[in-house]
């Protein structure tokens, strides 16, 4: 018998604060965190005390538990019951285990006075429960446990903390496993790898876990079964794994690798089913069978919509309504219920190139800013405007807006024949058929959306929307545009520190209450390059401005300077040293876990003097120091995405590589609850707090008006990062007056979130709707381009004073 010491009874005689009375719960509702510990204490005292241990489990009354529950979400700070029927199983489990505590330590050593340990204990049914105790049908179910306990070679090594809150380490632990058994990599399974971790002992020596012969050995089968699982293609079918196939089928109500009271129909997706999803099936003959019922199924269907549609193109043939093509077929546009993605054709006679993309809205009313729309058009709102087309005029001009550039997150009409829709959606009639290729997550084209598939080529019609227009030579990018990600293999090393507390003091000090933001448009230049204009384009189309050189700019900028508080144009002599090169910027390198370095512009610098727009890359850089300043922090909560990699044009093309990036994020993060993604739509800033352990998510939009989550690219892509559906709201924090100030505000944003409201948030969610003063947004200004020189430009300049 073991020598070490027994915990004794969990008294709960420590009171903790009000804020510390907090829990949180996995995406499988099981208690997870820094209290979760504190929670099952105070969760197993509260069941030990309330259900009635001389009775059955089942044959409690629901009552019971749920006055249980309630006094915990009070006691808690709980807010919802979606962990109710989860915690319910864990209840059934601290009424089994206190009634297993008073036979062993009570009832078996003749003791009757089970209150000298236990005080709650009701002795009116003692007799009652130590007859059951000793009742012939308890003893032989009591030997059969005990006989199924010992054969038992793989006990779970786990501890109280469960599997639930081990999410964010077991990768790690894994890692460390590897280092010891190369052979060990061959394993990709997540299920294999966590199973297999929570039956393995602790080295205490080496913090890492001891591979046992026992379990190296199912290892090796776990490793050979899933090799040949995808090599026969069964690894991808639904209900079969390399651990059902070795260790056999899960127990109702649990699932291996993941918990103990969650089944495998919640845990892992499953569909209910017989033993058939556990046993070898010819996944060749099962897709040849559905492909015939489903063509037999829709054949008719098929053939009489084909006659139906001759009938219609014989009635519509003359009609030129607004709603229908040539060819007598409905856009489908009058059908919509929410907005989606589109690209905007030349909305002229000529060939049918893309000009922008955006998104097209619903019109039951046919009404757009309270006027009636013309016949023929539609609403879309603009998102992003390609570079040769920023000059045309638009079809239909508004007070606000006359040519395509200046229609950036506006709201305009557009020619019904010149929208083509970004299909990411699939037919009604076709959700439920097989995948011609299946993968681990989807098997049928329902579940497809937004993902990445195999399809047959020769299944594959191609839309082209290019034209002759697009072939003609552009000019290089201003030098105003920033820079993008650079070379792995520059030898440059950060210039960024890491940050004391101490420090922190004063910089939150200085910081002003208010806030900062301005219009970055540094990714959509504000006027066609080279002067082309597309040959289609009609004659009252005015010509653009012949481009400036850089020193013509910076002229421009320093004459602006002239007006501007003194203290800028002292600022600004700082700088004049790099005037004519571009100072190299290096993120932390545990910020992305490789080498990302970009260049801030002499012009960039001079655009914080002068109240212009703030360039993407000084976004960056802020993020980059702020992430430097708190991860000095004893209990930071905050990791930063990269704004280069997650803008809406990178949403919009780049979908899977934005999905990459946050999960790339996350694996460096393991335990940070809050991603700060500073996010640039349309020209627009805008600050997205995502809060994936809530399973909330936070719009902090400077220029908010009416939008929902609907109106964002990012969102979506976020929940597929995650795979969890997010709560968002659009918080009510401070509004822009102008279009210029947006990067200002993010950058107020971020500041006020990591420094001062990341402890608490989001109870600390911002409730300030007021416009910054201009003086709050020259501080803002202010005290980023000092903090700039502080601590990336005087390292550089070796001729500073010192």
């Amino acid at each position: 018998m073991s020598n070490r010491g027994k915990r004794g009874v969990a008294k709960g005689a420590k009171h903790f604060e009000g804020a510390e009375y907090e829990v949180k719960f996995s995406n499988k509702n099981l208690p997870c965190g820094k209290n979760h510990n504190r929670f099952m204490n105070d969760f197993n005292r509260t069941c030990e005390k309330h259900f009635p241990y001389w009775m059955e489990w089942k044959k409690i009354k629901d009552e019971v538990w749920d006055h249980v529950w309630e006094s915990i979400k009070v006691q808690w700070n709980i807010k919802d019951d979606y962990a109710k029927d989860d915690m319910k199983k864990k209840a059934n489990e601290a009424h089994r285990t206190f009634k297993s505590k008073l036979n062993i330590e009570f009832v078996q050593k003749n003791d009757n006075n089970p209150k000298s340990k236990y005080s709650i204990v009701d002795m009116t049914h003692w007799e009652e429960f130590v007859a059951r105790c000793r009742s012939e049908e308890f003893q032989l179910k009591s030997a059969k446990a005990k006989a199924s306990a010992r054969k038992n070679k793989n006990p779970s090594r786990l501890g109280r903390t469960g599997l639930a809150d081990r999410e964010d380490t077991w990768r790690v632990e894994w890692d460390k496993l590897v280092l010891q058994h190369p052979w060990l990599s061959v394993i990709e399974n997540d299920r294999s790898k966590k199973y297999a971790l929570a039956h393995l002992p602790k080295d205490k020596t080496f913090g890492a876990r001891k591979l046992t012969e026992y379990m190296e050995g199912k290892l090796r089968e776990l490793a050979e079964k899933e090799k040949n699982m995808l090599e026969d293609g069964a690894y991808h079918t639904i209900g079969r794994d390399p651990i059902t196939q070795v260790f056999g089928k899960e127990h109702g109500g649990r699932t291996r690798g993941v918990a103990t009271t969650v089944g495998v129909r919640k845990s892992l997706g499953w569909v209910k089913g017989n033993r058939e999803r556990h046993e070898v099936v010819d996944i060749e003959v099962i897709e040849e069978n559905i492909t015939k019922k489903v063509t037999a199924v829709f054949e008719d269907k098929f053939n009489r919509q084909e006659n139906e549609m001759a009938a219609l193109k014989s009635i519509v043939a003359h009609i030129q309504g607004p709603s229908f093509a040539s060819d007598g077929y409905s856009d489908g546009l009058d059908d919509l219920k929410d907005p989606i993605p589109c690209d905007l054709l030349w909305p002229y006679s000529g060939p049918d190139c893309r000009v922008a993309i955006g998104k097209v809205y619903p019109t039951r009313d046919a009404t757009l800013h309270g006027s009636c729309m013309s016949e023929g058009y539609i609403k879309v709102q603009v998102d992003t405007v390609e570079d040769d087309f920023k000059a045309i005029p638009l079809p239909k001009r508004t007070e606000k807006v006359s040519v395509l550039e200046h229609t950036i997150l506006e709201f305009i009409e557009w020619p019904r024949k010149k929208i083509k829709v970004q299909v990411d959606t699939v037919e009604d009639d076709f959700k439920a058929i097989p995948l011609p290729k299946r993968t681990e997550k989807v098997s049928v084209l329902e579940h497809t959306i937004l993902e990445f598939i195999e399809w047959p080529r020769k299944k594959i019609k191609i839309h082209q929307t290019s034209s002759p227009c697009h072939s003609v030579n552009r000019s290089s990018p201003s030098s105003t545009m920033p820079c993008q990600t650079p070379i792995s293999d520059l030898s440059s090393s950060s210039c960024y520190r890491p940050q004391m507390e101490e420090d922190l003091m004063t910089f939150q000090d200085q910081m002003p209450s208010g806030g900062y933001m301005s219009l970055l448009e540094s990714q959509v230049a504000l006027h066609p390059q080279n002067g082309y204009l597309p040959s289609s384009c009609p004659q009252t189309v005015e010509q653009p401005m012949s481009k400036q050189t850089q020193e013509e700019r910076v002229q421009e900028r320093l004459h602006k300077l002239k007006d501007r508080p003194e203290p800028f144009n002292e600022s600004e002599t700082r700088f004049t040293k790099f005037k004519n090169q571009n100072i190299s910027i290096v993120a932390p390198h545990e910020m992305y876990g490789k080498h990302w370095e970009e260049w801030i512009e002499y012009e960039a610098i001079l655009d914080l003097h002068i109240n212009s727009e703030v360039d993407i890359t000084f976004i960056h850089w802020w993020a980059m120091h702020l992430h430097s300043v708190v991860n000095g922090l004893r209990e930071n909560k905050c990791v930063f995405l990269n704004p280069n990699l997650i803008t809406s044009s990178e949403c919009l093309r780049n979908g899977q590589q934005v999905v990459d990036h946050i999960n790339h994020t996350k694996k460096l993060n393991p335990g940070k609850e809050i991603y700060v993604a500073p996010y640039l739509q349309g020209g627009h800033w805008l600050l997205f707090v995502v809060c994936p352990n809530l399973r909330k998510g936070y719009i902090v939009d400077s220029k908010k008006e009416e939008n929902t989550e609907k109106n964002y690219y990012f969102p979506k892509i976020v929940e597929r990062a995650f795979e969890i559906k997010f709560d968002w709201t659009v918080a009510k924090c401070f509004q822009q007056k102008d279009d210029w100030e947006c990067g200002y505000y993010l950058m107020n944003f971020m500041h006020d979130l990591a420094l001062k409201r990341q402890d608490k948030f989001p109870k600390s969610l911002w409730d300030d709707t007021r416009a910054l003063t201009p003086l709050e947004i020259d501080q803002v200004a202010f005290f980023a381009l000092d903090e700039f020189y502080r601590v990336v430009v005087y390292p550089l300049d070796t001729t500073a004073p010192q």
